[in-house]
């Protein structure tokens, strides 16, 4: 153990994209650093993907 904190982040979404630059920006302002993302698309509606 090298003790430093390390921290994951696990995003459930559905339907929301629109809210994920503001919550990825909210993040990076806090004082410990995520060294991973996982996003999870929880089901969002097809029509919002076509295109």
């Amino acid at each position: 153990m090298t003790g430093k904190s390390e921290v994951s982040v696990v995003i459930r979404t559905r339907d929301i994209e629109f809210l994920l630059e503001e919550l990825l920006k909210r993040i990076a302002k806090q004082t410990l650093q995520p060294v991973e993302f996982v996003i999870v698309d929880n089901f969002s509606s097809k029509e919002k993907w076509k295109n």
